[in-house]
């Protein structure tokens, strides 16, 4: 005993704020998407049901060690968004990250700071946010095991409600440098 462990109010805020929007999000009925199956025949049986899985789903996890096809699973889904004409925003929490996954993807990618506008001398720094959200029918965010708290809550403060959200990961990925 006699230990004593502080939070930062501004990280509690963040956490029940980011609690809340996926919730909200999670009500959200997902429209159904056609999976044109040529997408899907060259995967394995794990990633077509991953693929059915997130294109029915408001929230996504995808995640999966090295080698396990989470770049080959993102290249059909963007396939099947793009047949669809769904709009899907990449971006990742680092710049190396963002154009690892541009590259991997043939799509353009972005920093999560950049996909929001983020502008340190400007008031407020941000572009987008909950009166000015990001024009996308999906965002998919690579390397998410790297977010902290505030800036999930600030990504997700710029995300309509019926925009899907697919979170790319690993357990071996490293961790955010602040909270979460």
């Amino acid at each position: 005993d006699g230990v004593f462990y502080a939070y930062r109010m501004e990280a509690f805020e963040a956490e029940r704020d980011i609690a809340f929007a996926l919730a909200r999000k999670l009500q959200v009925k997902a429209a159904d998407i056609p999976v044109d199956r040529a997408w899907v025949e060259g995967l394995g049986e794990e990633q077509q049901q991953g693929i059915d899985i997130v294109t029915a789903s408001g929230v996504s996890i995808i995640t999966g060690g090295p080698g396990t096809g989470k770049t080959t699973l993102l290249r059909a889904l963007l396939g099947i968004l793009q047949a669809d004409g769904q709009h899907a925003l990449l971006c990742a929490p680092t710049g190396r990250a963002a154009k690892r996954m541009e590259e991997s993807t043939g799509t353009p990618a972005a920093t999560i700071h950049r996909m929001l506008g983020y502008n340190p001398t400007a008031f407020p720094p941000y572009e987008f946010d909950e009166d000015n959200p990001l024009d996308a029918d999906w965002i998919i965010v690579d390397e998410s095991s790297m977010l902290d708290v505030f800036l999930m809550e600030r990504l997700l403060r710029a995300v309509k409600v019926d925009t899907r959200l697919v979170f790319v990961g690993d357990v071996d990925q490293l961790p955010s440098v602040g909270a979460g």
